[in-house]
């Protein structure tokens, strides 16, 4: 599953969570997806929302920046209010 891999997460009941939260926001935004958006990219979208919401929550910032960096991602994309993520001096 994606959302285990994203996360690092293997317990069974907070990827339940996630996942529920993931087809939860797919509901709220379903009219935006019918919008012209592929499938693919519309879910990949709303699952890396989550998930960087869920690290962050988690106070799991290591883990925002490996994803930042592996995805070559910016999480200021998804996220309202962003952590900063400037490299340490």
């Amino acid at each position: 599953m994606a959302a285990a891999r994203l996360t690092g997460l293997s317990d069974k009941e907070e990827l339940a969570k996630l996942t529920e939260d993931v087809l939860a926001d797919l509901w709220e935004n379903r009219r935006e997806f019918v919008s012209g958006e592929r499938p693919g990219v519309f879910l990949y979208r709303i699952l890396l929302q989550e998930v960087i919401t869920f690290l962050r929550q988690r106070g799991d910032e290591q883990r925002i920046r490996v994803l930042r960096d592996i995805l070559l991602i910016d999480p200021a994309l998804y996220l309202s209010d962003p952590p900063d993520m400037a490299e340490p001096t």
